[in-house]
Formats: structure tokens, sequence, C-alpha cells
């Protein structure tokens, strides 16, 4: 099995070592070849150009994808010498990172665009959405058209509510890595008689 994942700090396993991410977690539970295409403080723009051109450049198609999302504020800023700088709204503020509603109607952008390339290829997969939307972009064609189905129902508000984060902005520590690591098992559809000796005790 291959198992493709990308996002930010979230997916990297920032504060508890990339070895404790989800990714690291799956792969060495299920023995399974992951791909952990992560980097801490990107953006969903980095995030949907780096997946789409990942994915084209692997020689095998991958059995399953997790695609994590961003901050909607984050973008990636190229200056005249070709640097480029990781906009958040903990860096870089000088340089404009995005704001609301545009920054959720831009990631709706990338989702669905995502979306229709997965689909197309037939690669299962799903979307674990962090940081929430802006509610305005509910109205938008466009997020009528995404498979919300295929949303992994965890974010920082229920991280946080359940102390699976070792800071205010929401990263998750070692419970919270096997958290998300459970329930993306549960939607790769592994026994879940087998999922409570692999991944701690943890609902």
């Amino acid at each position: 099995m291959l198992i493709y994942t990308t996002g930010c700090s979230i997916t990297h396993g920032y504060g508890v070592g990339f070895e404790n991410s989800y990714p690291s977690l799956i792969k060495k539970y299920l023995k399974a070849e992951v791909i952990n295409d992560s980097k801490c403080g990107v953006g969903n723009d980095w995030i949907f150009h780096n997946a789409l051109e990942n994915l084209l450049k692997l020689n095998t198609k991958p059995d399953f994808a997790v695609i994590q999302w961003s901050g909607p504020n984050r973008r990636t800023h190229m200056d005249l010498e070709g640097n480029e700088w990781l906009v958040t709204l903990h860096d870089h503020l000088h340089l404009h990172p995005k704001f609301e509603p545009m920054a959720s109607k831009h990631t709706i952008g990338y989702m669905f665009s995502l979306h229709l390339f997965l689909e197309q290829n037939n690669i299962p997969y799903i979307f674990l959405n962090y940081m929430d939307l802006d509610t305005s972009v509910k109205q938008s064609e466009i997020y009528k058209k995404i498979d919300w189905t295929k949303l992994l129902p965890i974010n920082k508000d229920l991280m946080l509510s359940k102390k699976y984060v070792f800071d205010n902005i929401g990263h998750p520590n070692l419970d919270g890595q096997y958290y998300i690591a459970k329930n993306i098992l549960k939607k790769i559809n592994i026994d879940e008689n087998i999922i409570p000796n692999l991944i701690k005790n943890i609902i």
C-alpha cells in the first residue's frame, strides 16, 4: 500500500518530531509505504501546487491520499531575487497574509481543483481542514461542488477541547497525532478490531 500525505506543521510533526507525526505512525503500524510531503509554515497555495506536482511525478499511483489544509490566511511570497517567504499570521506580516473572506475563497478553489484531480485519477482521499474556513464560502458554487463526505471531522477547536495539543496555536501533541492517525485508519477502512492494538487506546 502507498499512502501520500501533505500539509503544514500539523502533518510534519512539529513539536513531537517527524518520526511521531501521524503519517509516520501510520507507516509504522501498517508497515506501508507512506510519503510525508509536508512542510512547516506552508499555506494552501503551496500545499495545492506541491501536491499536484509531486503526485504527477510518482511512478506508482497512491492507494490513498491525505490532504491536510492549512490556515487560509497563509501564502507563499517570492521577491525579485527569487527568494521564497512563507507568510503567515505570525511570520513576515509585512508581506501581507491573505485576509478573509478572500483567503477562504482561494482555499476552496485549491480544494475543488485537487478534488477533481484525485477523482479523475481514481485516487481515494480525505481532506483534513485543520483550520476553519470563513462561513461565507458556504454560499459559493465551488464549495457546493466539493465532496464533503471525504472530510475528516478533526479541526483545531476539537483538538483544543480534547487537550490533544501542546500550544494555543493548536499543534497536536503525541496523543493528538495518535488520534489523527487512528481516525485516518478508520477512513481507509482498516479493520477496526486491530486499530486499538495499533494506535493506543484513544477514542
